[in-house]
């Protein structure tokens, strides 16, 4: 988690429906378990980030809460990037176990 992360005065920060859908979308391909070689994992990854431009082109959020989410971001972004271009199969389950952290983030400071 990144340290400037933070809850809303105790309560979970408003996600937009356009950038709640392409969360839910990436979770649903880390649910879904690629087969155990690297060109999976790096088209998982691919998927990914598709969803994550997505994301960004159709964000509507403003104020505190798009800046939260911006500290998501940060992380989330470099490490698709990772794992697209992972050398081996170990980092990319690596990687794709980070993803699944920072996902871990986004359900306990948003909604």
């Amino acid at each position: 988690m990144q340290a400037d992360l933070h809850l809303n005065e105790g309560q979970r920060w408003q996600l937009d429906e356009s950038t709640r859908l392409q969360f839910e979308k990436i979770r649903s391909l880390l649910k879904a378990k690629p087969e155990e070689n690297l060109a999976a994992y790096q088209e998982q990854a691919h998927q990914m980030w598709t969803a994550v431009q997505a994301m960004i082109q159709g964000c509507s959020m403003q104020g505190e809460a798009h800046n939260q989410l911006h500290h998501v971001l940060t992380e989330l972004i470099p490490a698709i990037q990772t794992m697209q271009k992972s050398a081996s199969l170990t980092e990319a389950q690596s990687v794709r176990s980070k993803i699944a952290a920072i996902l871990g983030d986004v359900d306990r400071y948003f909604q």
